[in-house]
């Protein structure tokens, strides 16, 4: 998701300064971390980076592919209680709902009474940290830094930030996170089987305060870095790799180019897309701003000018190819309801040119994908979609042939094909209540 509008908070003030004081400010006791999750085996690789330094494959989480975003499990508190969480690299705050939030509809929720690793998050602690709240709620000698945000896609939350033990693979870390008291629309996760967000993105985005994995980068001693692979949809084949990368999910080399910024948000340089083989269409809205890399959305949000130019592109190839389809998905961005119809592979491929001169190339398969819609049914529908923004945004349609390291420390972006994982469909979450 692309976050317009971000705000914050915190309780227990010096017990909150210790815990952060000592996981940011002291030693790690450990360099590096390797586990085994969401994988029948340990695996540890080195890769050499264009800085000269080196960093493992360090904790692996296991993740999978619902109608199109990707989704893992964090477990939150002590006992810990897992959590299905989208992964978002367009947002940094981590939203869980709380017991109390009744237009969250969810059956799994978070009370901070039920676990013994659970901190208040005080309003004056933000302050000193330099982290900032929303508004603060005061009440029996504390201040609870409260969140309210408003997101691209319609989704907006109220909520308060809180603190517990948090455990990814291995690493167990007291992280901040915000439990949500309020969501609109209702029910916005739990109508598709999941309960929150789990951002990605840098502290910027997270009003300031450290995000989940920079307290488990500090806590365990690790590089900045993740690699995140989508896997296929429907299948939990996926991955997300903190600290490190995992040479088993790509093919070839991995082609670095600078980790750009735009807004704060994750991006890389767009300067065409290529629509077959031979109609490349470039402009300003390309050339002139920063792409947006977002695994919270799932479509790709298209300038108006460059979505012109591709409707007009299309239209020239697909003259006699089912165009009452073709014209129901492409050119009124409407859906086709008829789940058995598949996007024919003669359609063209759909190749974006980066600067540095990596291709992200997109089958008929990849770009016309499988969605919910808002009334719960199930529909196909074309991924390029016409939006009011001024930049390209890389939803999660486009970013499932690749596979994608943020390395933070030396503002890499570090890029490969994806290489085709082993198909696995007995996921543990389709179990779940």
């Amino acid at each position: 998701w692309i976050l317009f509008e971000s705000r914050f908070l915190l309780q227990q003030p010096m017990r909150f300064l210790f815990l952060f004081l000592t996981l940011f400010l002291s030693s790690p006791i450990h360099a590096f971390i390797s586990v085994q999750l969401g994988r029948p085996f340990l695996y540890t690789n080195t890769l050499s980076l264009l800085s000269g330094k080196s960093y493992p494959s360090a904790t692996e989480q296991q993740m999978y592919r619902g109608m199109q975003n990707p989704y893992a499990v964090l477990n939150v508190g002590v006992p810990p209680k897992p959590f299905l969480l989208i992964l978002d690299t367009g947002s940094s705050t981590t939203e869980l709902p709380r017991y109390d939030c009744q237009s969250c509809n969810s059956t799994r929720t978070y009370n901070p009474t039920a676990s013994t690793g659970a901190l208040e998050v005080d309003c004056k602690v933000a302050n000193s940290l330099g982290a900032w709240c929303t508004a603060c709620e005061y009440g029996s000698g504390s201040s609870s830094c409260m969140l309210s945000r408003h997101y691209n896609e319609g989704l907006e939350v109220e909520g308060v930030f809180s603190a517990d033990t948090v455990s990814v693979g291995a690493v167990n870390a007291s992280a901040v996170f915000a439990a949500i008291t309020t969501i609109k629309p209702s029910g916005r996760f739990s109508s598709v089987g999941l309960d929150g967000v789990w951002g990605l993105g840098t502290k910027v985005l997270n009003n300031e305060w450290p995000t989940v994995l920079d307290f488990v980068w500090s806590t365990a001693g690790m590089q900045r870095a993740f690699g995140i692979g989508l896997g296929d949809v429907d299948q939990c084949n996926g991955q997300l790799t903190v600290g490190g990368v995992d040479d088993r999910l790509y093919s070839g080399k991995l082609h670095a180019m600078p980790l750009l910024n735009n807004t704060n948000h994750y991006g890389l340089q767009i300067d065409s897309i290529t629509w077959g083989s031979n109609r490349t269409i470039t402009n300003k809205e390309l050339t002139d701003h920063v792409t947006i890399i977002d695994s919270g959305t799932t479509d790709i949000l298209v300038p108006s000018d460059t979505m012109s130019s591709i409707t007009f592109a299309a239209t020239l190839t697909f003259v006699d190819d089912s165009p009452d389809e073709w014209q129901t998905i492409m050119w009124n961005n409407n859906y086709v309801h008829n789940m058995t119809w598949s996007p024919p592979t003669s359609w063209p491929n759909v190749t974006l040119n980066t600067r540095s001169g990596y291709k992200i190339i997109l089958k008929p398969t990849d770009y016309i994908v499988k969605a919910f819609l808002t009334d719960g049914t199930k529909a196909w529908m074309n991924a390029f979609r016409s939006s009011g923004l001024s930049e390209l945004v890389l939803g999660a349609a486009a970013m499932q042939t690749t596979y994608w390291v943020f390395d933070l420390d030396h503002n890499n972006l570090l890029v490969a094909p994806m290489k085709p994982q082993p198909r696995q469909t007995d996921c543990p979450h389709k179990n779940w209540a």
